[in-house]
């Protein structure tokens, strides 16, 4: 965020355990957190207003529109990876072979959607967990090809510094 101070975005948590942990360390005003608004438009109308806003979200990978500058950063602190302490989740995987990847890169891309709602915006990512490589390398047939492209350009920038 200290990179982006004039920039609006929103952090992606996955989990409500994640985006608990944020509001109690971090204390930023920049900060907007879905769960203190009583529906998405309310939360919408704070970060609208509020300057360099961050909207902080542990589940919203659709139906959230951050169309133009209301999301410019985007920040993964986890991969949507579906709760395998779900019975009928760890079930499915076990019976469907390639379901769990399949579900979780497609909450991904759902997820990327919240700030790039056509083709001619772009936001910068940042995915902090580790895991997504491993995940993306073992699964990349499961992206469309520009995010796909994205992705590894920005590995080849990122291994060039």
């Amino acid at each position: 965020m200290k990179q982006h101070p004039d920039k609006k975005g929103i952090i992606q948590t996955h989990s409500e355990k994640i985006a608990t942990y944020i509001k109690l360390n971090l204390h930023n005003l920049r900060l907007t957190f879905n769960k203190d608004s009583n529906s998405p438009e309310e939360m919408l109308e704070i970060h609208n207003k509020k300057s360099g806003s961050f909207i902080v979200a542990s589940g919203l990978r659709e139906g959230l529109d951050l169309k133009g500058d209301l999301s410019e950063i985007q920040i993964f602190c986890k991969i949507p990876f579906p709760n395998l302490g779900d019975k009928r989740v760890k079930r499915r995987k076990d019976l469907q072979p390639g379901w769990y990847a399949y579900q979780t890169a497609l909450m991904f891309i759902q997820a990327l959607g919240r700030s790039v709602r056509s083709e001619e915006e772009k936001a910068i990512t940042y995915i902090l967990d580790r895991s997504f490589e491993r995940f993306y390398l073992g699964n990349r047939r499961l992206f469309p090809p520009y995010i796909r492209e994205t992705i590894e350009n920005a590995q080849q920038t990122s291994l060039r510094k």
